[in-house]
């Protein structure tokens, strides 16, 4: 796949390494480099830990975190993220592997979304850092949305129509005694004739020079932010507004600056949006070739057939024997149960993962390890 091409050059370029170096004098070395990194240095169970393995792990753990956690030197790093980490996870996965626990539906979910995160990972790290995004790729994209690094001055209005000027004056006096927002939405609901926005007080949103309003499909006439724009925030327009053969009491509640963005200045939120844009469209791409290639058998009227109850919180209607609990109620502790809530491990990357994109911070992984095993 086209996402996956960096990943097979890479491949290609070792591969063509190694057969080179099957005729060169340092096959020896490259050998012996080898059999270094496979050497064993743990065995937990049914698992093994080679020393590849465990530099893989150092290699993405940040300097300051190994001296926090691990100790001040070299010897002692190595053999505290061994016991309290490598081996750890070694037993455990043997543990869960022994009590079945992939049998349970929820585990069986939480590895289903695991490996589907890893995927979206290894996608992102595919694409390399944002500053690979070409500057034309930046350049095209600002000149095609400059409604986005442009816009004009918006004002926020609330508004009261009136039937009449008398009407609209006495309106505005009542609203001037104490500037209440709450007070102004009760004279909108009782004297508006405008009842689209009459119930939500008189909120016309943010309006530009033509009377165009942030809440979709709403205009106004532009009389009114001309009204509004000779006086300040928070003021009233002393005078009732003519609109529409109706008299408006105009109320400025604040406002939005005029925006105007420079190639530069925006150029760092491009990038941003363009590499969330790639990934998006990598991740679609990559879900549709692999539901193409591997999704058959759906079987339609058996779908129809599951009971969904929609007057309550469950997805799922009538439980039967054997049925996975409703989505809402994965997780959760029967009611009065007094079992804690299942240990959740801190992220780490796994033994037969290489570096990752991201390393988390580690608080100290596991809290309580358990019986120690040979590393011999």
């Amino acid at each position: 796949m086209r996402l996956l091409q960096p990943a097979r050059l890479a491949a290609a370029l070792v591969g063509l390494a190694v057969l080179a170096s099957a005729r060169s004098p340092h096959a020896a070395v490259d050998a012996a480099e080898q059999a270094r990194r496979d050497a064993v240095v743990a065995r937990a169970g049914t698992r093994t830990a080679t020393v590849g393995q465990l530099e893989n792990l150092l290699a993405v753990i940040p300097r300051y975190q190994l001296l926090d956690s691990f100790g001040t030197t070299p010897d002692a790093i190595r053999h505290k993220l061994l016991d309290t980490v490598v081996v750890p996870d070694m037993l455990y996965s043997d543990g869960a592997e022994d009590r079945k626990l992939t049998d349970n539906p929820d585990i069986a979910r939480r590895l289903l979304t695991a490996r589907a995160e890893a995927t979206e990972r290894a996608i992102e790290k595919g694409f390399g850092p944002t500053s690979n995004i070409p500057v034309s790729d930046l350049r095209a994209y600002f000149d095609s949305h400059k409604e986005q690094f442009e816009a004009p001055i918006k004002i926020g209005l609330w508004r009261i129509l009136c039937a009449t000027q008398d009407e609209a004056r006495l309106v505005l006096a009542e609203a001037q005694k104490d500037g209440d927002p709450k007070h102004y939405g009760q004279l909108a609901r009782e004297h508006s004739r405008d009842k689209a926005t009459s119930e939500r007080g008189g909120d016309l949103g943010l309006i530009i020079a033509d009377g165009t309003s942030s809440e979709t499909g709403l205009k106004v006439d532009p009389a009114l932010f001309a009204a509004a724009a000779r006086v300040k925030d928070g003021q009233f327009v002393p005078e009732p507004v003519p609109e529409q053969g109706m008299f408006a009491v105009v109320w400025r509640r604040g406002t939005l600056p005029e925006r105007h963005q420079t190639f530069e200045q925006a150029s760092p939120q491009i990038r941003e949006q363009l590499a969330k844009q790639r990934f998006k469209d990598a991740v679609t791409k990559l879900t549709a070739d692999l539901r193409a290639a591997h999704v058959h058998d759906l079987n339609e009227s058996a779908i129809d057939g599951l009971e969904i109850d929609t007057e309550s919180t469950e997805i799922l209607g009538k439980r039967r024997p054997g049925q996975a609990a409703p989505i809402t109620q994965i997780g959760q502790r029967p009611s009065g149960s007094a079992m804690p809530s299942p240990r959740i491990s801190p992220a780490l990357p796994r033994l037969h993962e290489g570096p990752p994109t991201n390393m988390p911070m580690m608080p100290g992984h596991p809290a309580s390890p358990p019986p120690a095993a040979s590393t011999r």
